[in-house]
């Protein structure tokens, strides 16, 4: 596999070493090999799992509105240095992050009952107890 094509590849969206690992071994590129191919887009700094931490964190919790526990889930699949996990969900204002959870909340609220809702939110990745607190207001 030319590294032009790689290159492109990682060019296209923040990818993480692990991802990219993957897609190596999948494309029948030797262990050896890709271990020469993700030291050199490393040190290109094609590939950065911190920077990539930060555009999962962000495109889950705005774009798919998320919560955290989901989005943690995430990065761990993704064999993310907790120190960079911190990071990036460090970087999440609290006050938009409870925006999206009561808009989920006042989009159900009507619809099912309260178990539902606290499960269904939870299945979004949202922590219980703030769940709580936020439905009792």
């Amino acid at each position: 596999m030319k590294l032009d094509s790689i290159s492109q590849w990682c060019l296209y969206r923040e990818r993480s070493i692990f991802e990219t690992r993957t897609y190596l071994t999948t494309k029948g590129v030797s262990k050896t090999d890709a271990e020469h191919i993700l030291k050199h887009l490393t040190h290109e700094n094609l590939i950065n799992d911190c920077r990539f931490a930060n555009a999962y964190v962000s495109g889950k919790i705005r774009i798919n509105k998320w919560g955290k526990q989901k989005v943690l889930a995430g990065l761990y699949k993704h064999h993310i240095a907790a120190e960079c996990i911190d990071l990036a969900l460090n970087q999440v204002e609290e006050n938009e992050y409870l925006k999206i959870l009561n808009a989920h909340i006042a989009s159900r609220i009507h619809q099912v009952s309260r178990e539902q809702l606290i499960r269904w939110l939870m299945g979004k990745g949202f922590e219980y107890q703030l769940i709580v607190s936020l439905i009792s207001k």
